[in-house]
């Protein structure tokens, strides 16, 4: 039987509700990028590719990874040395507001990777943190996965 909290849960709803979550609970670097107050090297304010205003860090817009796919990125892990992965795709996801992209990175067939936070580093956009997630069996590397969901100011609950 659907319980009272099902009925009445959109998916906005559920949106908002983890926004809120992952602001009361302080979320790490996530929560700090979302508010804008986590900059990376090379600074966060510069204006997008399309103009208008910045809005949070350079690392989370897909504007960002388009000019820089093919690129090598590397992926810091603790007690071992960076793994180098190449950008494979930044991709736009459908989205009913802000910004949502997918971004698809490979390494060697060997690399292993947990699903977690890593601190990625690139030459243009210096160091900055990522969630990422293998996918995919490792036919010719192992791919890792972001997905970056942008909530606009609008959406964010009040808190």
């Amino acid at each position: 039987m659907e319980d009272a909290f099902e009925r009445r849960t959109s998916r906005a709803g559920l949106l908002k509700l983890g926004a809120a979550a992952a602001f009361v609970l302080g979320a790490g670097p996530a929560a700090r990028a979302v508010a804008g107050n986590n900059k990376p090297a090379e600074s966060t304010d510069a204006a997008p590719a399309n103009g208008g205003s910045a809005h949070g860090p350079r690392y989370l817009r897909h504007a960002t990874y388009v000019p820089l796919v093919g690129s090598t990125f590397k992926i810091h892990r603790l007690h071992a040395r960076p793994l180098s992965v190449t950008l494979l795709s930044a991709t736009r996801l459908p989205s009913e507001a802000g910004e949502s992209f997918s971004l698809i990175f490979r390494g060697h067939g060997n690399a292993k990777l947990g699903q977690e936070t890593y601190t990625l580093e690139h030459p243009r956009l210096g160091e900055f943190p990522l969630f990422l997630v293998p996918v995919g069996a490792p036919l010719k590397g192992q791919d890792f996965q972001a997905v970056v969901n942008r909530i606009p100011a609008s959406w964010r609950p009040r808190v």
